[in-house]
């Protein structure tokens, strides 16, 4: 049976022996993160962290969810991530290739194969789990615990959130991932996607803590327009998201995530500085205004902070994911993974130096972030072996060259230090 929520992911890792259990109190500052980073560096399965005690809170904290393949194709409920690609040939036809649209037509066929198995009308549910405790009145966002990665941030903020909004063009909710800073008892200031900023600005709204992982998963992908994340993550679970009606807000929301933060964009911008992907960034973001608060019994408020291993593992999925959609645009690719945000390998099939140049570059185009580009030719006979493709250029590379740049898939982070022993965590290894 596939996670109904949070928890029932976070049970699924215990019985593994994958959830760790840090009973000492924690402060949400700095520390925990510190104790995040040191874990998924010392101990040797990787395993999430449950944090039972967080300082100033009531509520408790996991984080480190998917530091490993394993956790992340439990989050996405397949046994591994090959089988992600295995899942989206399976679901087209990819022996006639479209061109370049062909990957935003076909991916749109998703809706209407969720619509046949049932899963894009999102159920309504009454006296959902979500509604355990509701607060209209003297509303603190401050008592659920909202973390700085580093001391040099400038606020503490909820690291691991959606956005649930009314689009004024589509008429619709309209759901991101996003990062919210704390500003005051009743005030956060959220980041927005760029496009989406005029169309949210003013409309009703909630912040969303603590959904099923592949829900969460799901809204980082660069979806077509109108494409309802929580119906691709009700494909992926094999069962729609049971929703539920804001109690002062027009949205619809998860019924079984943990915590919620209804209200309004008010159109005012605030700064902050925070980490992201381990340096430090100014963002001007948007002010919220928050009209209620709803949580469960005992909320449980995911962290991610710049963890090299679920920032890795989370690109691996996409990449299986699309891998089979990339192909019909350059059917010469045969595996794509990211080394890090802005550096990629390719393992395409060119019988020369310009076949080989011709479907670098037809990759960098469909991937325009990235800074740097490895392609490897698969056809070993041929002189062209390698190719590593920069703004400033291509430059040629040996096959071993290629390998041995490709060869660090886990790159390292500087450890933050700890403000105790590493013992007194009760944490072994």
């Amino acid at each position: 049976m596939p996670s109904r929520d949070l928890r029932a992911f976070l049970v699924e890792l215990d019985a593994q022996g994958q959830l760790t259990r840090v009973k000492v109190p924690i402060s949400p500052e700095v520390e925990l993160a510190a104790v995040a980073a040191h874990a998924e560096h010392h101990l040797s399965t990787s395993p999430a962290l449950m944090f039972e005690q967080v300082s100033g809170s009531p509520f408790r904290v996991v984080t480190n969810l998917a530091c490993t393949a394993d956790h992340m194709a439990l989050a996405l409920h397949v046994r591994t991530l090959d089988d992600m690609r295995t899942r989206t040939e399976a679901l087209f036809d990819f022996k006639i290739p479209q061109g370049a649209m062909g990957i935003i037509s076909r991916l749109a066929e998703l809706m209407n194969i969720a619509q046949s198995i049932g899963i894009t009308s999102n159920p309504i549910v009454r006296n959902p789990p979500i509604y355990d405790h509701v607060h209209r009145e003297s509303l603190d966002v401050s008592l659920f615990p909202a973390v700085k990665l580093t001391a040099d941030e400038s606020h503490t903020s909820f690291t691991h959130a959606l956005i649930v909004a009314y689009d004024k063009e589509s008429r619709a909710n309209a759901i991101y991932t996003t990062r919210a800073a704390v500003i005051n008892r009743d005030t956060l200031a959220l980041r927005l996607p760029k496009d989406a900023e005029e169309r949210m600005i003013g409309a009703p709204a909630a912040v969303v803590l603590g959904v099923d992982p592949a829900f969460l998963w799901s809204a980082h992908l660069p979806l077509p327009v109108g494409f309802d994340p929580a119906v691709f993550a009700g494909w992926l679970r094999g069962r729609a998201i049971p929703q539920a009606n804001g109690v002062t807000q027009s949205v619809t929301i998860p019924a079984d995530a943990e915590a919620v933060f209804e209200g309004v964009l008010t159109g005012e911008t605030h700064p902050v500085q925070w980490i992201e992907e381990g340096a430090l960034v100014t963002e001007t973001v948007h002010r919220f205004h928050v009209t209620a608060i709803a949580h469960r019994e005992r909320a449980i408020i995911p962290v991610q902070f710049s963890s090299p291993g679920e920032l890795f593992w989370s690109r691996r999925a996409v990449e299986r994911l699309l891998i089979p959609l990339l192909k019909t645009v350059i059917p010469r690719l045969s595996d794509l993974y990211h080394l890090s945000a802005d550096h990629a390998v390719a393992h395409v099939r060119a019988a020369h130096k310009e076949e080989l140049l011709r479907v670098g570059y037809a990759i960098w185009g469909i991937i325009p972030h990235l800074k740097r580009l490895t392609v490897i030719n698969e056809f070993s006979a041929t002189a062209a072996q390698a190719l590593k493709l920069t703004e400033t250029g291509a430059t040629d590379l040996s096959r071993d060259e290629a390998l041995q740049s490709a060869a660090s898939m886990m790159p390292l982070n500087n450890l933050p230090p700890l403000p105790r022993v590493w013992e007194d965590y009760g944490l072994k290894g």
